[in-house]
């Protein structure tokens, strides 16, 4: 899995490799649409499991709050 810096650093790297030559602009916006919502998915993706393991953590003491991890099915 990318981390958050891996997924920073290639978005720019990923929009700069779409075509528009062969493209009409409508058709390079929405890739670039594309490729800047599949980044944002990832970084929310490592911001949630990063939240979560913390939440989880021993060290991560709330009197009020309990962790619970729901069973595989």
């Amino acid at each position: 899995m990318d981390s958050i810096l891996q997924t920073l650093k290639q978005l720019p790297k990923n929009l700069m490799d779409v075509d528009m030559v062969s493209k009409s602009i409508g058709e390079f916006l929405k890739e670039c649409r594309s490729i800047t919502d599949a980044s944002l998915l990832k970084l929310a993706q490592h911001r949630i499991q990063e939240i979560d393991q913390t939440i989880a953590s021993p060290s991560f003491e709330r009197s009020d709050w309990r962790s619970v991890r729901p069973v595989a099915s």
